[in-house]
């Protein structure tokens, strides 16, 4: 899925995991400057100012003063390519939904037991870390997915 919105937005790797990552960051209001997406990245400072230059040549970054560090800048996605990136994955996230949907109440069972049997094989029970990692309340795309199509969400 990653490759496809890449390839129809006209993107490479980092510049998509670069937005993929403001883009979570934003949704937690968590600021981002260009020292922090280096080291999500494991880019070097001067790969960063490269990659944001791009991005904001392209209409998909900007740079905005830090509201408290006259020094600092933050990155933000910019609204178009929120919009971008929403459209690009709602398509394929309405087709997989379809395709869950149509499964009936035997499928779906055995949907759940082999996944289960799948976590089960990759050691503790790595939901449970997962989910430990999350801020309280947090909704996860497995708990939309439970709650939309009717599958048990198993913790």
């Amino acid at each position: 899925m990653r490759r496809e919105t890449r390839r129809e937005m006209g993107m490479g790797e980092t510049d998509m995991a670069a937005l993929r990552f403001l883009i979570a960051a934003a949704g937690r209001d968590e600021p981002v400057t260009g020292k922090r997406l280096a080291d999500h990245l494991g880019i070097s400072s001067a790969s960063t100012t490269k990659l944001t230059d791009r991005l904001v040549a392209s209409g998909h970054l900007r740079r905005l003063p830090h509201p408290v560090d006259g020094r600092a800048i933050l990155l933000q996605a910019s609204p178009q390519t929120h919009r971008e990136v929403r459209g690009t994955l709602s398509g394929r996230h309405e087709r997989m939904l379809a395709a869950a949907e149509s499964l009936n109440a035997s499928e779906r069972a055995a949907v759940v037991s082999f996944l289960d049997r799948i976590g089960e094989s990759i050691g503790p029970d790595v939901t449970a870390v997962a989910a430990d990692a999350l801020p309280d309340g947090a909704v996860t795309s497995t708990d939309r997915a439970a709650r939309n199509t009717g599958f048990p969400r198993h913790r």
